[in-house]
């Protein structure tokens, strides 16, 4: 199974000098924990995180509307394609401990977001798609792992 068959199409994102506030108004309005953050000819710079939002705001002192999405993002960019296999997704999740992957063109264009959830929803789905269920096991028990 490839990303583009598990992955959430049409992915909201924002942009770097936009506040903290409009990417928390973004994840509360779709319902996600993470905005790709794109520059203005919507190249990936970035992923903001709901944990980002809440962690600038106790460390800068400053409300939401006063923090830029670029100062609480995160600019390490792990993404795949949409034509990678699920499993290899899986693995660079397990790897970088990251619930949430862009999806990405050639370009780096966002075209959508790979999380957990998707691997989660695709398993409850049916058990011929690919998802098997020591795949979405051992990636939560890798991401879950504290930290080095």
């Amino acid at each position: 199974m490839n990303v583009s068959e598990l992955m959430t199409k049409n992915a909201m994102t924002c942009r770097p000098d936009e506040s903290a506030q409009r990417a928390a108004q973004i994840m509360w309005d779709h319902d996600c924990g993470c905005v790709p953050v794109v520059d203005d000819s919507n190249v990936i710079q970035g992923m903001i995180t709901d944990r980002d939002v809440c962690m600038a705001a106790l460390m800068q002192g400053r409300s939401l509307r006063e923090i830029s999405v670029g100062s609480a993002m995160s600019r390490a960019i792990y993404g795949c394609s949409p034509n990678d296999d699920v499993d290899k997704a899986a693995e660079l999740m397990r790897v970088r401990q990251i619930r949430r992957v862009p999806v990405l063109d050639a370009q780096g264009h966002v075209v959508g977001v790979l999380s957990l959830g998707d691997f989660a929803r695709a398993l409850a789905r049916s058990a011929s798609n690919g998802v098997t269920t020591p795949t979405v096991a051992r990636t939560l028990f890798d991401i879950s792992q504290p930290a080095a």
